[in-house]
């Protein structure tokens, strides 16, 4: 049994035969709906959020250029800094894709840390409120 993700296209596959996201799981059960958000909020959502992730990764590769930086991304970037120092966290992996052979379905980790001396799984957040279908998404990891 082989395991397989295409960042490219942000794509699952086990042997060879593509399977769903947790994320995509957690749409289809209806535990994850943006219907009701206007188009062009979630796309800035869906930007910032990206732009977030690779601000925090870059960083934590030690290979963030600031020159390169948009100041709107600092604050999410000094928030995460902060929670680092404060929790004591050490990372382990960075935006770790994993598999469940058994159950179908893949996901990318966002961060594998010791975490006030505890091994945890992280997923970063660009929002201002943290949606209780987090913990699902964080179970299925």
């Amino acid at each position: 049994m082989t395991f397989f993700f295409d960042k490219n296209i942000h794509q699952y596959k086990i042997d060879n035969k593509e399977v769903f996201s947790v994320t995509q799981i957690l749409t289809i059960a209806g535990l994850s709906d943006f219907s009701d958000v206007p188009e062009q909020r979630l796309k800035y959502a869906r930007v910032r959020g990206e732009a977030c992730h690779k601000a925090t990764e870059l960083k934590d590769k030690g290979i963030l250029d600031y020159s390169t930086l948009d100041e709107r991304i600092s604050p999410y970037l000094n928030a995460w800094e902060e929670f680092k120092t404060n929790y004591n966290v050490h990372i382990k992996n960075i935006e770790l894709p994993l598999g469940s052979i058994k159950y179908q379905f893949g996901g990318t980790i966002d961060r594998v840390a010791i975490v006030n001396g505890k091994l945890t799984i992280i997923d970063i957040k660009a929002t201002a409120t943290i949606s209780p279908v987090v913990g699902i998404q964080l179970a299925g990891y």
